[in-house]
């Protein structure tokens, strides 16, 4: 709530909730005043309309005034009174409606449709007068303007209906419900509570112009509903180019990891094959590489031959390996051009032949 709205809720609210009190009072012990003489016994719902008046009354004071508007809306509709009107306005007051507060206050000091009508007290006439005033300078004025062919105008999902003439002007509001009302002129003056609204207008091929506009306590200014706002634009969506896909070099490595192994194991019975070699030459017993025909001997040199094929194959084999890496490596394909497609690389050594077998 703003601070000018804080300050009129401060000055009025006890003045308020002593009237509303007298006024219900009013209706049980005076004799045949104005709210007795609307509330009498004339039809069956008289009692009705006295019991939302009273349940009205008790909820303003509770400041629940949603519930109070509801409940004296309710007693209008069963029994029109002055009273009830001036504590309708004054419940829209307080829910800072104040275009609808101002309607209602003036229709609360209105002149008697009829002779012997009730009518609002002294009191209360000058207190609805003194917010009647209050209300019209909360309330926003826009000057709209819109197009001939326009087939029709909503603000906030209503109509648009006129309020009467102010100071000889017609003015225009938000109708408070759905409904069929006169087309407004291209240009009028219309009343706006505080707050967002929104406009919406159905051209001559029925498509819908929206616009928005911010409405603050007390402003005036002008709106051109020729044109729809369009919506903020789009930027486009940034085009992110992917790098194109790493190579699937799953088979490169595996070749190189079977090469480094094979390597290994060359290098492993490589020294093993030059340790049983250097035994046999340091033997004083062995004279130009031959030794005696003895199962000692004969052991060691087969070992020494052993070890020195096993180091010429796991030699081969790395050797194999390491050229089928480098040729997968740089023939490699990315992992969707090579999908589905499934690739086995292993070693063998057998008797006498060592190589790669693979399964694509």
């Amino acid at each position: 709530m703003s601070g000018v709205r804080r300050r009129r809720a401060a000055r009025s609210t006890a003045l308020a909730f002593g009237l509303l009190a007298g006024a219900a009072a009013a209706q049980e012990t005076a004799p045949r005043p104005a709210t007795e003489t609307a509330l009498a016994p004339a039809f069956d719902d008289t009692d009705d309309a006295r019991a939302a008046f009273r349940k009205g009354s008790e909820l303003a004071k509770q400041g629940k005034w949603l519930d109070a508007l509801a409940a004296f809306r309710k007693s209008a509709e069963l029994r029109p009174h002055p009273v009830t009107t001036y504590d309708i306005a004054y419940s829209e007051r307080a829910l800072g409606h104040y275009v609808q507060a101002f309607v209602e206050f003036r229709a609360a000091l209105a002149p008697p449709s009829s002779p012997g009508a009730p009518v609002l007290s002294e009191e209360l006439a000058a207190q609805a007068r003194g917010y009647l005033t209050d209300v019209e300078r909360g309330v926003a004025r826009m000057d709209v303007t819109w197009l001939p062919s326009d087939r029709a105008l909503r603000v906030d999902g209503l109509p648009v209906i006129s309020l009467g003439e102010v100071d000889g002007t017609e003015v225009y509001g938000i109708a408070r419900a759905p409904g069929e009302f006169p087309r407004p002129p291209l240009r009028f003056s219309l009343w706006l509570d505080p707050g967002n609204h929104v406009f919406v207008v159905t051209g001559s091929d029925g498509r819908e112009r929206v616009q928005s506009h911010s409405a603050r306590e007390g402003s005036s200014g002008s709106l051109l509903l020729d044109v729809a706002v369009p919506p903020a634009a789009a930027e486009p969506a940034p085009v992110v180019v992917a790098p194109p896909p790493s190579p699937d070099r799953t088979a490169a490595y595996v070749s190189f990891g079977v090469a480094g192994a094979a390597l290994v194991f060359s290098a492993v019975f490589a020294e093993l094959s030059l340790h049983e070699m250097r035994g046999l030459d340091s033997d004083p017993r062995c004279s130009g590489s031959i030794c005696p025909d003895e199962p000692h001997y004969r052991d060691q040199e087969s070992r020494l031959r052993t070890d020195a094929d096993l180091a010429t194959m796991g030699l081969a084999v790395g050797l194999a390996a390491g050229a089928a890496g480098a040729y997968f490596w740089f023939t490699a394909t990315p992992p969707k051009e090579a999908r589905g497609r499934r690739l086995g690389v292993g070693a063998f050594v057998g008797p006498g032949s060592a190589g790669l077998r693979g399964s694509f």
